[in-house]
């Protein structure tokens, strides 16, 4: 049986997701940064935030479509995509003649979380925005602050 409308209960729920979506990206953005002097303790900053970040932003998708969300996403100009998937490749050969193969994979790794991480938050708002119009959420607002 479908509704209509969310209850009460799932627009809270909605609502909180909505800031959740907006505290995620903000917290990704901040882990683009060094933290320390300890290239160590940055290091694990970066991992740890990023990966939690891109754990929550799947946990969200799944979230808005089992409240009642609408997945209706599609990738309009693979181009792009094939491209940095290239980029990807050309980074993974790279590790192979890096002075430091472990630096390399790092990088390897958070672009690729990245790239991850912005498919699932695109996703995600364009959940948000077409199943839930009264709580909208746009690029141009998650930069906003």
């Amino acid at each position: 049986m479908s509704r209509s409308k969310p209850l009460h209960k799932e627009l809270i729920q909605i609502a909180s997701i909505r800031l959740g979506i907006i505290i995620s990206f903000c917290l990704m953005v901040a882990c683009f940064f060094s933290w320390s002097e300890n290239v160590t303790i940055t290091r694990i900053i970066k991992v740890v935030g990023r990966l939690g970040c891109l754990l929550f932003i799947l946990w969200t998708n799944r979230k808005l479509v089992r409240t009642g969300g609408i997945l209706n996403f599609r990738i309009v100009s693979p181009f792009s995509l094939y491209l940095y998937l290239a980029y990807l490749l050309l980074g993974f050969a790279s590790i192979s003649w890096s002075t430091n193969p472990g630096y390399s994979a790092l990088q390897w790794f958070m672009t690729s979380e990245c790239l991850v991480y912005s498919y699932f938050l695109i996703r995600s708002l364009n959940v948000l925005n077409l199943s839930f119009p009264d709580h909208r959420l746009s690029m141009a607002d998650l930069l906003a602050y």
